[in-house]
């Protein structure tokens, strides 16, 4: 016998969550959805954090009861519920105040300690040393030689 869930199965990115779905109940569940720009969830979903759309989809970040993951699949424009999975690759901890960047620790601050060194030489014939920066015709300095 079929349920009513089981022509939803595809929405569900995790088998899972579709047990999860299958089994109801008061657990609350976080999760990701796919949907598209004009997709109503929010009775199911009134805490939810909902992205702007691009190209006509939206990312919806937020909990849900596990006995409503079946109607947030019925909803018109769901297209996938993910399950919501933090990466520790991806959180950053706080740095104390003493590790925090500063202007010659940062970015900007390597990038001149890293970037390339020109030294300058009096050439002694008149002629520039090989492979040495050339004036160029716009008053600047030729890198590119």
């Amino acid at each position: 016998m079929q349920t009513s869930l089981a022509k939803y199965r595809d929405v569900f990115a995790s088998a899972d969550l579709y047990a999860l779905a299958l089994q109801g109940g008061d657990e609350v569940v976080d999760i990701n959805l796919v949907v598209t720009a004009d997709a109503n969830i929010g009775k199911l979903m009134p805490n939810a954090i909902v992205r702007n759309p691009v190209a006509g989809i939206r990312g919806v970040t937020g909990s849900v009861a596990a006995n409503l993951l079946g109607k947030l699949a019925a909803t018109p424009g769901v297209l996938e519920i993910r399950p919501f999975v933090l990466k520790a690759a991806t959180t950053r901890p706080v740095p104390p105040d003493a590790a925090r960047p500063t202007v010659a620790r940062g970015a900007k601050g390597l990038l001149l300690r890293s970037g390339p060194t020109m030294t300058i030489k009096k050439a002694t014939d008149g002629a520039a040393p090989k492979g040495a920066p050339q004036l160029s015709s716009y008053v600047g300095i030729d890198l590119m030689g």
